[in-house]
């Protein structure tokens, strides 16, 4: 199983729309990578893209500079490309949403400022759609070919902002991992699956030929019909479930985003390890912790970390830079389990059968999933 972990600049944050600090990721990542870290996950926010052209250059630059340090780090980089979410917040640039102020609509970062704005359908616009891909070429542009650039992720979380018709999601997908593979054949795509795609698997199933791979988040809140374990034991496990779930659906390797959760008394407890172990045999390609390395104490007002309680200590480093005492357990128990051949006997029907009522079938098979793992809830 490889590990890795998103990396947002604790000095910088994503609001400010920057490049991480370079002696403070270069530090952290080589750290990470002594401890067992694989990989390491960088934003590159679409709004950071609109900005003047001086603006543009300079984060491009930046990003190049990033993945520099990245490859004499000796890890993996991968990029989330122009995601519709990062840290169970929404980021959009202006012209993705509408000028439609709702109180019932979910916050967005955009331009400056968390809104509640209503989605627009960029699926649907030609225009929105070649601006979109003309972005990614940019950041192609850049850093295509890289040494340290390994993979991207692409569309994260975007069927969820305002969900498309097959045929857009097909035309933008096959867009995407088109130009990606023009400039490397061999770099790895793995599309941004949340949690509504194991709900509502049909789509998902549709775009996943055009790449290598899902990468799956969502843990924030938990799928509606699942009562799971409080903790990190009980997400830990979910992760697990869910990362199962996912490669069944989809018929594809599966990196599953944790760590939303916080380590009680900076400590793993039995029961936490054993969630590691049943995680680390589901015959997953990963798991991606949410967030690295904790914000500066400057950053909490900021967001994401202002808009929910908790969110700025799940980092696996401090706001020092140095890894949290559990970490290392933690990195262990994930990484010394090998797989299990069975890791999927609790799924009792037909792919056919699930389709015909997810969110019935997800629950039931949940419970199945904790009793064939002699996890109690």
């Amino acid at each position: 199983m490889v590990i890795g972990a998103i990396y947002v600049c604790p000095l910088r944050g994503l609001a400010s729309l920057e490049v991480p600090e370079p002696e403070r990721f270069f530090r952290t990542i080589s750290a990470a990578r002594d401890l067992g870290l694989k990989k390491v996950l960088v934003p590159v926010l679409e709004e950071s893209l609109v900005e003047t052209k001086r603006a543009k250059i300079k984060f491009l630059d930046g990003l190049v500079r990033t993945l520099d340090m990245a490859a004499e780090a000796r890890i993996d980089a991968w990029l989330i490309a122009l995601p519709q979410s990062l840290l169970g917040l929404s980021w959009a640039a202006p012209a993705m949403v509408r000028a439609v102020r709702d109180s019932a609509a979910p916050p967005v970062y955009v331009d400056g400022k968390v809104r509640h704005l209503l989605p627009l359908d960029w699926w649907r616009d030609p225009s929105l759609v070649e601006k979109k891909i003309g972005l990614l070429r940019e950041i192609l542009s850049a850093v295509g070919g890289h040494p340290a650039a390994y993979g991207f992720v692409i569309l994260n979380r975007a069927l969820e902002w305002e969900r498309p018709d097959s045929q857009a999601a097909d035309f933008v997908t096959k867009s995407f991992a088109a130009e990606i593979r023009e400039i490397d054949e061999k770099i790895a795509i793995y599309l941004g699956f949340g949690l509504s795609e194991i709900l509502d698997p049909e789509l998902g199933q549709l775009l996943v030929g055009q790449v290598d791979g899902i990468h799956l988040s969502g843990l924030e809140a938990d799928p509606e019909g699942i009562n799971r374990p409080r903790g990190i034991e009980g997400e830990l496990v979910l992760a697990g479930f869910l990362g199962s779930m996912a490669s069944w659906l989809f018929a594809k390797p599966v990196q599953v985003e944790v760590g939303w959760s916080p380590v009680e008394n900076e400590e793993l407890k039995e029961k936490a390890l054993d969630a590691c172990r049943i995680l680390a045999r589901q015959s997953l390609h990963g798991v991606t912790w949410v967030s690295l390395v904790d914000p500066h104490q400057l950053l909490l007002t900021q967001p994401p970390w202002a808009l929910r309680e908790g969110l700025e200590s799940v980092g696996l480093f401090d706001k020092s830079g140095d890894p949290k005492k559990w970490v290392g357990t933690l990195i262990e128990a994930l990484s010394d389990i090998e797989e299990n051949e069975k890791s999927c006997e609790f799924l009792d029907l037909s792919l056919e059968e699930y389709l015909e009522d997810p969110p019935m079938h997800l629950t039931r098979l949940w419970n199945r999933f904790l009793e064939a793992e002699g996890f109690g809830s």
